[in-house]
């Protein structure tokens, strides 16, 4: 009877441990952070800026009628490309710029822009009033501003794959934006990482990696916004931080080592936001929840070795934490030496 029970307990605390640290990911391998200010070019082309207005003469058939670089005719099956362009800000205020195009498909692809800009405004790739376009594995490491920027009406985009790291202001912005996918980026050593802001609704952010910032993954003033399966770790201030935003999801992120894993700040008459599902260790707070923030749910996340679990649990709000690995042990513990005798 001893024996079966002990080899119960063993089986047990394996099904329980192994896959907490499974999720644990330590591997940082992934940081993309380089020692030189120079990234390596990613092709043959090499341009000092690029300007596309749908509204004025440079628009996509002309710049795809005398560019090399740029190919395609704007249609879903064949959209305007920009590829393998490799561009030296030089203090300039952008390196590739977007203006006024909301009916042609376009992809920005394997692009390497750094050395832009002059103020925090000014970023390597910047969207205007732009829809429906794709900006995928491109390096956009080294600006002063930012390294991608949406700003004012870009709708139904896509962000994915890209590298931006070492930006001084932000890694990726969006300013008034919807239907944004923002997915598989990595942002490291920048003051933001990944910055959501102003009424830009209806955005998904997921499987980013954001470590060593300021702040990590951030939304202002946001609404219907979903965080999931982001990676934010080693950040200065925050992993995840909402503030003045209705609505969010924050689901299934790893947010370890910073000084506050998740964050809901200072926002009167705000909440509704569905935090779920995330592994958040390692930091001096796990979860702090703004006393103005209303009616959220907190849902089997699991706190793992932070000073503080929670500060100011807010109002009217539905709290169920996950019991920590080691309470469950001895709960079990306790079941089977009770149960032999």
């Amino acid at each position: 009877m001893k024996t079966k029970a002990k080899n119960l307990v063993i089986l047990v605390i394996l099904g329980l441990v192994f896959p907490v640290l499974h999720n644990i990911n330590f591997n940082l391998n992934n940081e993309n952070n380089t020692s030189s200010i120079n990234p390596k070019s990613s092709g043959a082309y090499i341009e000092s800026f690029i300007h596309i207005d749908g509204s004025i003469p440079n628009n996509w058939s002309w710049t795809a009628g005398n560019y090399s670089w740029c190919s395609g005719d704007g249609t879903w099956n064949n959209p305007y490309m920009i590829e393998n362009v490799t561009i030296d800000g030089s203090g300039r205020e952008f390196g590739i710029k977007i203006c006024n195009s909301n009916s042609d498909f376009f992809t920005i692809k394997n692009c390497t822009i750094y050395n832009t800009g002059s103020h925090w405004t000014h970023e390597a790739i910047e969207l205007i009033n732009v829809s429906i376009g794709t900006i995928i594995n491109n390096n956009c490491s080294f600006n002063v501003g930012c390294g991608i920027t949406l700003d004012a009406n870009c709708n139904n985009n896509t962000i994915s794959g890209n590298t931006v790291n070492n930006n001084l202001e932000f890694g990726i912005a969006t300013y008034a934006s919807e239907n944004t996918t923002i997915s598989g980026n990595t942002a490291n050593y920048n003051q933001f990482g990944i910055f959501i802001d102003y009424d830009s609704h209806n955005n998904t952010i997921s499987s980013n990696t954001a470590n060593f910032n300021d702040y990590a993954i951030s939304e202002q003033e946001g609404l219907y916004n979903i965080f999931s399966g982001n990676i934010a770790n080693f950040n200065i201030h925050t992993g995840v931080y909402t503030y003045q935003s209705n609505f969010t999801t924050i689901s299934n992120n790893t947010v370890n080592g910073n000084d506050i894993g998740i964050e809901l700040d200072s926002g009167l008459n705000w909440g509704n936001h569905n935090i779920t599902k995330n592994t958040i260790y390692n930091n001096s707070q796990g979860l702090y929840i703004d006393s103005f923030y209303e009616n959220n749910l907190i849902y089997q996340n699991f706190f793992l070795e932070n000073l503080i679990h929670a500060i100011d649990d807010g109002t009217n709000n539905i709290v169920k934490r996950r019991l920590d690995m080691i309470r469950i042990i001895v709960i079990i513990f306790f079941f089977i030496y009770f149960y032999q005798y």
